[in-house]
């Protein structure tokens, strides 16, 4: 029985060696002569296939690692980069919101956007400031480079929602620049708006300015609302129909400034 295992494992060695040993293999060939190179050959070349693509296997898990570890950096410098946009952005509204109250002598409150929803095809920001503020409805909000964006319309301890501007439901009248002509706005979603009762005779371009009249309670002349993208006059009518749009900046703010009251007297 031993004599019988210790003659298997010295074939298994035997093959083992032939297999993965290239000078091993050669001495055999040479050993058992040419009637014993269909037996070795074959599993030398075995072994060099086996050899060969166990090589493949490491370059590809190697290859593997370094790839994640890149993937792994370019994560990380994904989210340092958004937070320092994020950063960038409040720092921004921040800086705004100084500039307002010491420009105008006017309060300002300064409100992250923490949610949003919808109610049919009006739009609503949730913010994070409420009546501990000072915050109250009907007060304008802008974003941070001071476009106009909505108004407060419901109010908490601690939170208010803000209609946007752009929800059918609100309408604002505005001036249209450089033509002075005072307009009746009315949102149309999507950071879009109608303008009514533009007479036909009024010449209108696209890209021209629209910024608030200050005819409107709560809101102060001369706040930017958007610039015309498209115009079309109806020769059975007098009026002409002009849509703006806002400016693509007020699709992805995170931070709001409100105007808390009137100018300082």
């Amino acid at each position: 029985m031993i004599i019988r295992v210790a003659g298997v494992a010295a074939a298994v060695i035997l093959i083992a060696v032939a297999t993965f040993y290239a000078p091993a293999s050669a001495r055999l060939r040479n050993f058992f002569g040419p009637t014993g190179v269909w037996l070795i050959a074959p599993l030398h070349n075995a072994g060099r296939i086996i050899g060969n693509s166990k090589n493949q296997v490491l370059d590809l898990l190697t290859s593997y690692r370094d790839n994640q570890a890149l993937r792994e950096q370019q994560s990380e410098m994904l989210v340092d980069k958004a937070a320092f946009l994020l950063l960038q952005n409040e720092n921004q509204a921040l800086r705004s919101a100084l500039g307002i109250a010491e420009e105008g002598q006017r309060a300002v409150a300064y409100a992250a956007i923490i949610g949003g929803f919808a109610e049919g095809r009006d739009e609503y920001w949730v913010i994070n400031a409420g009546i501990s503020k000072n915050i109250h409805e009907g007060q304008t909000v802008l974003s941070a480079d001071g476009v106009m964006a909505g108004i407060v319309r419901t109010v908490s301890q601690n939170t208010a929602t803000v209609r946007l501007l752009a929800s059918p439901s609100e309408s604002l009248t505005v001036t249209l620049l450089p033509a002075k002509i005072d307009a009746l706005l009315r949102g149309d979603n999507n950071g879009e708006y109608v303008l009514s009762l533009v007479p036909d005779s009024v010449e209108v371009s696209r890209g021209d300015v629209v910024v608030t009249a200050g005819r409107n309670p709560g809101v102060p002349s001369e706040l930017p609302v958007g610039s015309v993208v498209s115009i079309e006059k109806r020769s059975a009518e007098s009026f002409q129909d002009v849509r703006l749009k806002a400016p693509a900046t007020l699709q992805f703010i995170d931070h709001v400034i409100i105007l808390i009251d009137s100018p300082v007297e």
